[in-house]
């Protein structure tokens, strides 16, 4: 009986060691593999663990293409109360440590014994690193030792400094905020490097429960463990008693928005668009981070052109599938590049991501007539005083039918050269021109421009009946104002990749599409379109420097365009419904031209452009206001510019009676009263405000 109880005894020892052994075996086992493990993963190549990074032309950040929204910050921009905050909070030992606190460790080992699950961390400073870098949050004894081998690894590896940095660069802070970086922009508006004391406390103090102590949300809650933080400063010997109480009684002081929208959102979208298009490879490896993608995008400009689409659009008639109505779309380039300066593809990119400026394809109504005129010009047979009769006349359209083109408002102007045609963007002589030169040749100085096909070959294409897109528009108009030349609209000029070297770099082509001299000449006929009697006359009342442009509407005021330039810039507006077949309830000059003139007077007041620069073959010769010709010693005249060779030989046949006079008929449009060669009653012409010398006869 003894001996069977004692048989019994000796299998229960023999089955618990048995226990045992398995329980240290396995243990052992997670050990080596959890070493294995953080000895095989790679650690980061430097100390700053970056995203895809978004640069201006100046390279001032804007934000970034990654997953994770964060600003990497280097060692020398975090400030000394920031590292003393967090060390005295999280790891008083930090500087002194091997990456782990062996005391803290045996602390946390016995709570996590007593309570039967993994709940208290005892983490150091380089623990959390290790885990924000390579593992996950969850609280298992593999993950545990991992962390630990991989802490001893990152010590042996990089010095504190670039440790403390790694860690700023990495811990979440709350907000969406990955990084300390982020978080100086999120809850204070300001880079870390200028992170205050008071501030600095806060930002510490979140780390440990980022949504329980969130200013936004708990406010007090957020002060109670910013002071505590403080009294931890004081405590380590860090700051003074008095320097700790005098930043409890500073107020928190937040940004006004802890979710304020990204800028340029759809910038950035167009940004990716075209690496993808481009450099489809390099696109799919952005989101892994490190990469630095320099733009052609202006900072000054893009937020003036936020604001010119926020402040000048018409107001909200309407919304289609939960959008306002009606939508607008900006695209601003650099002449000289082609760079886009400021892109805006609609009022909201949260709820319309569509990006008018680059996608939206729309009729373009009278923007398009400058290359009718450049068509004209460029024959040599014409010049800007040729004069055609705005008389009734029709045409065959491409249904077969008879079209006889109207004039906006029913308007007939009579006999006016091509500058107030221009100006005035008269319908009817639009298409007596184009009918004169023929579609085709208008549509081959479209192409010279960059405006891709098929375009519609039938006299309608002068009325802007093509389809383009903003982006599209404002390339082609960089010819008007760059002496004939325009680029290809691009927005990355580079991007450089996670190890310095640069991965992708923008081929930019240059496209003659006319000569300098007839740029020039084109130019000072749109400038006319700001004068009194101009489509967009009193648009540029608040511009201190030279602009040129055109207004352009569709039919039943589905769309308005405004399309002009300064000797900078060249910035295209759209403003229409993207629900199909919906008026506008305005034309081009007061729906897109004020979103136009706010957009380049806060681009281009603080620093005016130059005027635009004449080219050699260009000359200026007197012209009869009444029929184009050389003026006589009794007829009015204005000085008007002319390809060299192509001004006006013979002398106008009209004698005065008696001196002119200028009478006022109609509000702002003033007309030459004058007595014909023979002697017939008094005829009143139309003109508009001409530059130098209008009736100066």
């Amino acid at each position: 009986m003894a001996a069977g109880k004692g048989r019994h005894r000796t299998r229960r020892r023999w089955h618990g060691a048995r226990y045992f052994l398995a329980a240290v075996t396995l243990f052992l086992g997670l050990i080596v593999t959890a070493g294995l493990g953080a000895f095989l993963m790679p650690l980061p190549a430097s100390a700053t663990v970056a995203p895809t990074l978004v640069y201006d032309r100046t390279g001032q950040l804007i934000g970034t293409l990654s997953s994770e929204s964060q600003i990497p910050v280097s060692y020398s921009q975090l400030p000394q109360n920031l590292q003393n905050a967090i060390v005295a909070t999280e790891d008083k030992t930090f500087w002194t440590n091997i990456g782990i606190n062996p005391s803290s460790i045996v602390r946390a080992a016995w709570t996590d014994l007593r309570s039967g699950a993994v709940v208290e961390g005892g983490s150091t400073l380089t623990q959390e690193l290790a885990k924000n870098l390579f593992l996950t949050q969850e609280r298992t004894l593999s993950r545990k030792f991992a962390e630990l081998f991989l802490a001893l690894r990152l010590t042996a590896t990089f010095p504190k400094r670039d440790i403390m940095t790694m860690y700023f660069n990495t811990v979440y802070f709350g907000e969406g905020a990955w990084g300390i970086g982020e978080a100086a922009r999120t809850y204070f508006g300001v880079p870390a490097s200028q992170l205050d004391l008071p501030q600095a406390a806060m930002l510490a103090g979140l780390v440990a429960a980022p949504s329980a102590y969130d200013p936004y949300q708990h406010p007090m809650l957020a002060r109670s463990r910013r002071d505590w933080v403080l009294q931890r400063m004081a405590a380590v010997g860090y700051i003074s008693q008095a320097e700790a109480r005098a930043a409890a009684n500073a107020p928190l002081a937040l940004a006004s928005s802890p979710n304020a929208a990204p800028i340029a959102p759809y910038a950035f979208e167009a940004t990716l668009e075209e690496l993808q298009s481009k450099a489809p490879g390099l696109a799919q490896d952005l989101p892994l981070g490190g990469y630095k993608i320099y733009t052609t995008l202006d900072l000054h400009d893009q937020l003036a052109a936020d604001q010119a689409v926020a402040n000048a659009m018409p107001p909200v008639q309407s919304t289609w599938q939960g959008a306002p109505e009606p939508e607008g779309a900006l695209v601003s380039l650099d002449l000289r590049t082609g760079g886009v300066r400021a892109l805006v593809g609609g009022r909201d990119a949260a709820t319309a991501p569509f990006d008018r400026a680059v996608d939206a394809y729309r009729q373009v109504g009278s923007t398009f007539k400058p290359f009718l005129y450049t068509t004209l010009l460029g024959t040599r047979k014409y010049s800007a005083a040729s004069i055609m009769s705005d008389s009734p006349v029709s045409f065959v359209g491409v249904d077969g039918q008879r079209y006889s083109p109207q004039n906006a408002g029913g308007e007939v102007a009579g006999p006016i050269p091509v500058r107030r045609a221009l100006a005035i963007s008269d319908n009817v002589i639009a298409i007596k021109w184009a009918d004169m030169v023929g579609p085709q040749a208008i549509i081959n100085t479209a192409e010279a421009f960059g405006i891709p096909g098929p375009l519609p070959n039938n006299l309608t294409i002068t009325l802007g009946s093509a389809s383009i897109s903003p982006i599209e528009m404002a390339q082609a108009y960089q010819a008007f104002a760059n002496g004939g030349v325009w680029h290809d609209a691009h927005i990355v000029k580079r991007v450089v990749g996670p190890t310095g070297r640069v991965v992708y770099r923008a081929h930019v082509a240059a496209h003659r599409a006319i000569s300098p001299q007839l740029a020039y000449i084109m130019t000072q006929l749109l400038e006319a379109v700001f004068n009194p009697g101009g489509t967009g006359y009193g648009l540029s009342a608040n511009l201190n420097f030279p602009v040129a442009g055109k207004t352009g509407t569709t039919n039943n005021l589905y769309d308005g365009w405004f399309a002009g330039y300064s000797s900078r810039l060249v910035t295209v507006v759209w403003v229409g419904n993207d629900e199909p077949n919906h008026p506008i309830g305005g034309q081009g000059a007061s729906t897109a031209g004020p979103v136009w003139a706010d957009y380049m007077a806060m681009a281009e007041n603080g620093n005016p452009p130059p005027d635009f620069k004449r080219p050699h073959g260009v000359v200026s010769a007197p012209m009869s206001t009444l029929d184009g010709m050389l003026p006589n010693p009794t007829t009015p005249f204005y000085y008007e510019w002319f390809l060299k060779g192509t001004q006006p030989r013979a002398v106008s046949p009209i004698i005065y009676t008696g001196p002119y006079t200028l009478w006022p008929k109609n509000p702002g449009t003033w007309y030459y009263a004058y007595h014909g060669p023979q002697g017939h009653n008094p005829l009143w012409v139309k003109l508009m405000g001409f530059p130098s010398g209008a009736g100066g006869g």
